[in-house]
């Protein structure tokens, strides 16, 4: 929460004037209400938990990464720790009662992978 409120609005503009995915939509109130609502549905199974868990990681980095200006991060540099990002990809029991909520958090979340992924061509390129 506290990346969140660091973050410099005019960097958020710039993502919604070119509909970027980098964009947060949601106020800071309803992003609480959704964490404590998907906190409490997490909580009722430990695969949802872990990927609930590993969908903060991701928003958290998204965040500094994103949405701090420079002088923010080098205020932070030695302050703070960023989490690890899990390189497993969660494919959870949308069976279960809570799973379709966290799912689609959670998918929400690691966007960020599709375009960051450690996944290279399986072609060599020779230049």
């Amino acid at each position: 929460m506290s990346l969140l409120m660091l973050r410099d609005p005019q960097l958020n503009d710039v993502y919604h004037d070119m509909d970027d995915n980098r964009r947060i939509e949601k106020d800071v109130q309803k992003l609480v209400d959704e964490w404590n609502a998907l906190n409490q549905k997490a909580s009722t199974d430990p695969d949802l938990a872990r990927a609930h868990r590993d969908g903060h990681c991701h928003e958290a980095v998204m965040w500094y990464v994103h949405h701090l200006p420079q002088g923010m991060k080098d205020l932070l540099k030695d302050k703070i720790s960023l989490p690890l990002l899990s390189a497993m990809r969660h494919e959870l029991k949308t069976e279960t009662e809570h799973g379709p909520a966290v799912l689609k958090a959670y998918e929400e979340k690691v966007t960020c992978a599709s375009c960051h992924s450690a996944e290279y061509p399986t072609v060599a390129i020779t230049v």
